[in-house]
């Protein structure tokens, strides 16, 4: 029994072995056969006709759909289903917005000669790092000092007598404290009987605060915390106007590149998904071949277009552009809830776009350039945080509120 049991298992392992060769035969594992698909595909892509080159893809084995053409055809096959044609988007890769966006972001005061009509002026001073380097240094220095060492003047003392009782004086403080000219304005208040006791005491007013000790050791402490604050003030301010400036660049580049905007169409959810799927398979073609390949110079070419897309449907529907006369309006009609939303798929295609353009030369970036932003957006979340929601939400409403809208 024991040896039959052996034989029967012997003899069905034989036919099972040869039942599965007999089908890998048949399979359609060759060369041959694979070409002639990827021909059958390519006419399906031809006549925009997806499900059908999907199908034809299915029927390959799991080896043959490894295949990097195979990759690539799945990918253009995966745009078509969004709806998109992606020769008709050469056109993004002329647009300023990105030329600026990643060339000039750091380098942005060059631009300041432009006329910005509409978007009025920027207020404040704009210092050179050097000066900002040495007002934070001198900051720091007056920080340390004993008030007691301050030293300063009391000038153009001025007096208001109200309700007959009350003497308020007005007065500058000036001090060596103080950089490029600056003072601080102070007032005194008392209780007078006439308004020549009013007038008295604000000809008294610099000997007391500058005589009397409890009125002298108050002052020198005021004038050291004026001092801080008007440097504090001065270093905000450039920042500030600095910040304005890369606004106002950010507005003109979407504002110049609209036409090429309104033009793209917003995608579905599901659309959406197709193009990311896209460039997620033609990422792994490109990471398989050399720039000098046919098929890996053309996944470059198309991962730009997809990712470049990508950016540009994020931005327009987070944009009411039905509104927008001016370049001011672009900020007043941001809508930050769709920012927060298109935020995954914007970062996953800025990613991409930086990739391929380091590899391509696309964008004319110096390599610094690179080295500074490739870690930013690699290290930025894949997803924003409820907390980093509100945030980037209350940032923008800041923003628009600056720009009085």
């Amino acid at each position: 029994m024991f040896r039959l049991l052996i034989t029967i298992t012997l003899i069905s392992i034989i036919f099972l072995n040869q039942s599965c060769l007999k089908k890998q035969d048949e399979s359609p594992s060759s060369s041959e056969f694979l070409n002639a698909q990827k021909m059958k595909i390519i006419a399906a892509i031809n006549s925009k006709d997806s499900d059908q080159a999907l199908k034809l893809i299915s029927e390959l084995n799991e080896e043959q759909q490894l295949d990097n053409e195979i990759k690539y055809l799945k990918a253009e096959v995966y745009a078509i289903k969004a709806n998109i044609d992606v020769y008709s988007l050469f056109p993004i890769i002329k647009l300023k917005l990105f030329e600026f966006a990643l060339t000039e972001w750091n380098d942005i005061r060059k631009y300041s000669e432009k006329q910005r009509a509409g978007l009025g002026d920027i207020v404040g001073a704009n210092l050179t790092d050097e000066r900002l380097d040495q007002l934070s240094e001198e900051m720091e220095r007056i920080k340390k000092l004993p008030p007691g060492e301050v030293t300063f003047t009391v000038a153009d003392v001025k007096y208001h007598l109200y309700a007959n009782r009350y003497c308020d004086l007005t007065f500058r403080y000036n001090s060596p404290l103080f950089i490029e000219e600056d003072y601080s304005w102070s007032y005194y208040e008392a209780i007078v009987n006439s308004e020549e006791e009013c007038k008295e005491k604000a000809s008294k007013l610099p000997h007391i605060i500058t005589k009397e000790p409890g009125s002298l050791y108050f002052a020198q402490e005021r004038v050291k915390y004026n001092a801080i604050d008007l440097i504090n003030n001065k270093i905000t301010k450039t920042y500030k106007r600095r910040s304005q400036e890369q606004y106002i660049q950010i507005i003109w580049a979407v504002y110049d590149s609209m036409p090429i905007i309104n033009s793209s169409p917003l995608l579905s959810s599901e659309n959406r998904n197709f193009v990311l799927d896209s460039l997620k398979l033609l990422k792994e073609v490109k990471t398989q071949l050399p720039n000098e390949d046919r098929i890996g110079k053309d996944a470059r070419q198309h991962m730009i277009l997809l990712s470049g897309f990508i950016i540009i449907e994020a931005i327009k529907s987070s944009i009411d552009f039905n509104k927008v006369e001016k370049p001011s309006d672009i900020i007043c009609n941001i809508i930050p809830i769709n920012v927060v939303a298109n935020y995954p798929q914007s970062i996953l295609a800025a990613r991409y776009l930086l990739e391929i353009s380091q590899e391509t030369g696309f964008l004319s970036l110096k390599q610094e350039l690179f080295d500074r932003l490739i870690p930013l957006v690699k290290n930025a979340p894949n997803e924003l945080s409820a907390e980093e929601k509100k945030e980037t939400m209350d940032e923008l409403s800041k923003i628009k509120s600056e720009f009085g809208c």
